[in-house]
C-alpha cells in the first residue's frame, strides 16, 4: 500500500505517527494545541513532499553554515522557534540569535516544528507582521 494512499485515507493516523519528529510533547498534548483544519493542511503538505531530495539538500546545507556566515547577515532577522520543536534543537535558535547582529528571537509556545499550524499560529502571524511593520523603511 502506498504512503500517499494511507496519508489521504487516514490523515489523523499519519499525523499521530509523525508527531515525535516534530514535537517533544506527547500526542495527547499536541492534539489539544491543534485546530481541526490543521490535519488537512498536514495531509496536503505530505502529498507535496514526494521526492525527499529537498530535505536532504536542507540537511547538507545546514551542516555547512558557519558562525562567520551568520555574522555576515546584516539585515533585521526574526528567529521564531517553538520550545517544543522536536526537529530542530532550541539551542540552534539561541546560537543563531547570538551570531546574527540584528536578530530578534521569539520563543513560541506552539506545539512543535510546524509553527504556522495550531492554535498558536495566530501569535506567529502577529509576531511576523509586527516585525515586518517595525522594519519597513519603504513608507
Amino acid at each position: 500500500m502506498e504512503i500517499s494512499f494511507i496519508n489521504n485515507q487516514f490523515p489523523h493516523y499519519i499525523f499521530k505517527h509523525m508527531i515525535p519528529s516534530f514535537s517533544w510533547l506527547p500526542y495527547e498534548d499536541v492534539i489539544t494545541k491543534m485546530k481541526e483544519e490543521d490535519i488537512e493542511e498536514i495531509r496536503k503538505m505530505n502529498n507535496r513532499q514526494r521526492s525527499g531530495h529537498g530535505f536532504l539538500i536542507d540537511l547538507l546545507q545546514t551542516s555547512q553554515i558557519s558562525s562567520d556566515d551568520l555574522q555576515a547577515i546584516f539585515c533585521p532577522t526574526l528567529i521564531m522557534h517553538s520550545q517544543y520543536d522536536g526537529a530542530v534543537p532550541l539551542e540552534h535558535a539561541y546560537h543563531a540569535n547570538r551570531q546574527i547582529p540584528q536578530s530578534e528571537l521569539f520563543i513560541l509556545n506552539s506545539w512543535g516544528h510546524l509553527i504556522w499550524l495550531g492554535k498558536e499560529s495566530e501569535e506567529v502571524d502577529k509576531k511576523l507582521l509586527d516585525f515586518l511593520k517595525s522594519h519597513n523603511n519603504f513608507y
